[in-house]
């Protein structure tokens, strides 16, 4: 059997402690590591499942017919359900005498659990471009964009910040620059959670800025900046609802809509999350999956 190891990361309620019926789902997250694998893609494969109790999940219309992603338990203990999941991992890997049945051991347990490794980008490769291509098509295509009335960097930090209106209103006088290409690049380093506070207007009018300025070589970045933009083009799927199909309900071509995107221009933006996806150290898992196909259909690659 291969050698591997179990290392619990995370979950809502620690033993000894009992949740209501209000906290179900609770969340539990794990890693099985493979000591005798170096450091890198397989050295790790991280889990993730949702404890409910029947009674929850009835009254929730949460659909247990399949369980995956779910262990049903009457009542819960902390300790009874590491000891049961511990046991289907170990089962589950018992076998394992090679890189091909490791796989296929971690497809099973995905059946049961949800395991958050997988990764699609290998589907979009083709359409991959270099980081200069990229910023070409953006600049071609987002030049002219103007903010207008949208919300400004300034005031979205405010607005991340918990400011008044009357702040807000004040951290415009900030934002003096009239195109996305003079957006200093300052603001948008230091700043990786503005993105998710401004309008359609303004995220039409930032995006471009943010996305040459993650494609520019050694930008210092420190905050995630790249990764952050990168996911402000999918959907939001908390912890608990991965691996549930939610990231099918995002609808591209409506983003596309709200937002006035012209052909040209979502091109250039599946260009940049194809480049992210494959070498910007971002990914495509399954709830991402969707998405992604979709931004390549409206690109019409």
């Amino acid at each position: 059997m291969i050698n591997f190891k179990i290392e619990w990361l995370y979950s809502d309620f620690k033993a000894g402690a009992i949740p209501k019926p209000s906290d179900y789902p609770v969340h539990f997250e794990l890693l099985i590591r493979f000591p005798d694998i170096e450091p890198g893609d397989d050295h790790v494969a991280h889990l993730c499942f949702n404890v409910i109790t029947p009674n929850v999940a009835a009254v929730r219309g949460i659909d247990l017919s399949s369980h995956r992603g779910y262990v049903i338990k009457a009542t819960f203990n902390y300790p009874d359900i590491v000891r049961e999941v511990e046991a289907v991992i170990t089962h589950a890997l018992s076998s394992v005498v090679d890189d091909r049945t490791r796989r296929e051991a971690i497809a099973a347990l995905n059946e049961r659990y949800i395991y958050r490794d997988a990764n699609f980008a290998r589907e979009f490769r083709a359409d991959l471009l270099e980081p200069a291509a990229v910023v070409a098509l953006i600049n071609a295509a987002f030049d002219g964009v103007t903010r207008g009335d949208g919300t400004t960097l300034h005031e979205a930090m405010m607005m991340d910040d918990w400011g008044s209106i009357e702040a807000q209103k004040d951290a415009r006088k900030f934002d003096l620059e009239s195109r996305w290409q003079d957006v200093p690049a300052s603001d948008i380093c230091n700043n990786p959670s503005y993105m998710g506070f401004v309008d359609t207007a303004g995220f039409r009018y930032y995006l471009p800025a943010n996305m040459v300025w993650s494609l520019t070589p050694d930008n210092g970045d420190q905050w995630g900046v790249p990764f952050f933009t990168y996911l402000r083009l999918f959907p939001t799927i908390a912890p608990r609802n991965v691996g549930q199909g939610l990231g099918a309900n995002f609808n591209v071509a409506n983003f596309i809509k709200d937002h006035s995107f012209s052909r040209p221009q979502v091109n250039a933006i599946y260009r940049f999350l194809c480049y992210m996806a494959i070498e910007g150290g971002g990914d495509v898992d399954e709830d991402k999956y969707p998405t992604m196909c979709q931004w390549r259909n409206a690109a019409a690659l």
